[in-house]
Formats: C-alpha cells, structure tokens, sequence
C-alpha cells in the first residue's frame, strides 16, 4: 500500500511538473501559438528582435531598400520562423491546428 502511494503520487508530481513546462499554448481562433510563460514570453520578444536586427542588416530601414534586400530579408524571416516554430511546437500546451475557439472544452473532454 505505502509503495503503490509513493508512485502514485510520484506521477503526479511529474505530471504537474510536465504541464508546467509548456511555454506556448494555441491561439483560441486562426492558427498560431500565445505565450503563457515567461519563457515563452523571452522567446518571442527574441524572435521579435531577430527580425527587426535582419531588417536592419538588410537596409530595410532605407528610404528604398533595393529588391535583392528586400528577398534577403523575406528569406532570413522565413528562415528564422521556421527555426522558431521547430523549436516551440514542443513546447506548446495542445495540438498546432485550426482553432474556432472551442480549446478550453476540447481540453476539458481530453481529461
């Protein structure tokens, strides 16, 4: 009795230490992640001024930036989300799927 108790309870610990490990969670309507910790929070503003240094670095502040910058910078953004996204769907609390607003309830029969 006392050792099945011991994992038990050992179980919920891991479970409540991995549901507290997601740094995302999908957007409630559209396609997309909201953060929900301040990991993902650090993320994001990461990401975000990863962009802004790339249209930086490729004159996109200029009064009219020329077409080969213009391609550079849409390719380091593609690129940079892509990286993002492989690295955040992991951590992301659900499915990445179209959502209409029915996350809560989707979660609450899952349980």
């Amino acid at each position: 009795m006392l050792i099945e108790t011991f994992f038990i309870s050992k179980a919920m610990v891991s479970d409540s230490k991995k549901e507290n490990n997601y740094w995302f969670r999908p957007k409630r309507y559209g396609y997309g992640l909201r953060p929900i910790s301040w990991q993902g929070w650090l993320a994001s503003l990461f990401l975000t001024a990863l962009i802004i240094l790339s249209a930086y670095l490729n004159n996109f502040f200029d009064q009219e930036p020329s077409s080969a910058d213009v391609w550079r910078y849409l390719l380091s953004v593609t690129i940079l989300i892509i990286i993002f996204m492989r690295l955040a769907v992991p951590k992301t609390k659900g499915r990445m799927k179209w959502n209409w607003g029915e996350i809560e309830e989707e979660e609450e029969n899952n349980d």
